[in-house]
């Protein structure tokens, strides 16, 4: 029965997708985050195929704006990318190992890149924050709550596709947690911003509860980042913390122990195997400097034998360093991109949100939400391997959306200086006051003319 409804409701954003593509984006990011096919145990019919498939075919009607990709060089260095990701693929060491796995990220980027194109307007780029934002905060409240409802537990396992491992969850909701955060500026009603904060308790319990190391660092570091931006920091962080220790204290014999390893690495068997990882992949990719060994990391772990010693040489593993796994899969160049694109644009939103903060008050949420979730994930793909993540390319892209969204309303209305949001047909409070103290300058101005000329004569 769940299959049926599932294939129905899948064929109905199918069909809405030809009509009105963006809607079929959205249904392509629900399915890509939520899994429905998973909890509808229906994982073997290819839905995310059709809902990308219809999007592209109703996106037809806008290539015109394709045009927009190359305005913004956060969408141009994802286009520059592609080019020595591709070249790794084609002058691989095996390159018959490499075209299943550019497959996939072929059609991760694809649609990403259609958020560039589709997300045009402030209010589309507010609904498919807001989406996002729901359907990661209600993954996270659906595995946190059920966490703490049961006394605290370890996840060892997922959802489903992308965020299917713990620390891949983990890291997925650890970029959901700044998102809940400023979504509650995006919306008014009351019940809605509750939600939000319910959402992100849940979030931030069910990445403790994952024991994932590299989540901790990503939470603590939008930890920071949302406090650095709100006027009472302090209180923030302190609400943040308050938000952890239920969670905390339910696993605390476990999380806090492993915790602690982090400290000294080499003494725990797990840490340390990733600086050996790490170590081999930089002795691999000095054999193989410009173009790497070859994209999908499979001949990486082809030729992973020849850089490992006897004693941690066991089953073929990726590098777990998203990283250090690009330098080694497509060379130099295409980390340099990568690293240039995703730092660029986290520095880019930071400064972008101080100029939206001062010249169009409310909507510095934008800016914010995206670069600390970008963050998070900086921080989180350096203990795992994700050069194909896909909600990482689709913040991007969302990113390259609100870049053209500022440039338009800069062009359409430059600001002067501070400003409230204005109702419909009214001055907001500090523009009234601001008129209401120029007219009594004026006012008291031309008294004092009349008063001159008065004594003159």
């Amino acid at each position: 029965m769940r299959e049926i409804l599932l294939i129905f409701f899948v064929a109905a954003l199918s069909a809405a997708a030809l009509i009105k593509p963006q809607v079929g984006l959205c249904g392509y990011i629900w399915f890509s985050i939520m899994r429905p096919d998973a909890w509808a145990w229906s994982s073997g019919l290819p839905y995310s195929m059709a809902l990308a498939v219809a999007t592209l075919a109703g996106s037809l009607r806008y290539l015109p704006a394709v045009t927009a990709l190359f305005k913004s060089p956060i969408s141009v260095l994802l286009l520059v990318l592609q080019i020595p990701v591709l070249l790794s693929a084609v002058f691989a060491q095996d390159p018959s190992l490499c075209w299943e796995p550019l497959n996939l990220y072929a059609r991760v980027i694809v649609m990403a890149l259609l958020v560039a194109v589709l997300v045009r307007t402030k209010q589309q780029l507010h609904n498919t924050l807001l989406l996002i934002s729901v359907f990661l905060g209600a993954l996270g409240a659906r595995f946190g709550l059920y966490g703490i409802l049961n006394g605290g537990v370890q996840f060892s396992s997922g959802n489903a596709g992308f965020m299917s491992d713990n620390n891949d969850l983990a890291l997925g909701l650890a970029m959901g947690v700044p998102l809940c955060w400023y979504s509650r500026a995006l919306v008014r009603p009351v019940w809605a911003k509750a939600a939000f904060l319910l959402m992100l308790f849940g979030s931030i319990a069910a990445i403790i509860m994952t024991h994932s190391r590299g989540a901790a660092l990503s939470l603590a570091a939008v930890f920071a980042l949302i406090a650095v931006n709100e006027r009472r920091r302090m209180a923030v962080l302190l609400l943040l913390l308050l938000m952890a220790a239920p969670s905390i204290h339910l696993v605390r014999q476990t999380y806090l122990p492993r915790l602690a390893t982090l400290e000294a690495p080499e003494e725990e068997n797990s840490a340390l195997l990733r600086l050996i990882y790490a170590r081999g992949a930089v002795r691999m990719w000095l054999d193989h400097p410009f173009l790497g060994v070859g994209f999908g990391s499979r001949n990486q772990m082809l030729l992973w034998h020849k850089y490992m010693s006897e004693a941690t040489r066991s089953e073929p593993q990726v590098i777990h360093n998203t990283y250090l796994q690009i330098l080694v899969d497509s060379g130099f160049f295409a980390l340099l991109i990568y690293a240039v694109l995703l730092l660029g644009t986290i520095i880019f939103l930071q400064k972008s949100a101080a100029r939206a903060k001062w010249e169009h008050p409310g909507m510095e949420a934008y800016p914010l939400a995206l670069a600390a979730s970008l963050a998070a994930f900086a921080v989180g793909c350096t203990f795992l391997s994700r050069v194909e993540f896909d909600l990482a390319y689709i913040l991007l892209m969302c990113a390259a959306s609100w870049q053209a969204i500022q440039k338009r309303l800069a062009a359409e209305k430059p600001a002067a200086g501070p400003q409230q949001p204005e109702a419909a047909g009214r001055p907001g409070p500090i523009r009234a006051a601001s008129q209401a103290r120029w007219a009594c300058t004026a006012a008291k101005t031309r008294l004092l003319a009349d008063t001159g000329k008065h004594s003159l004569a």
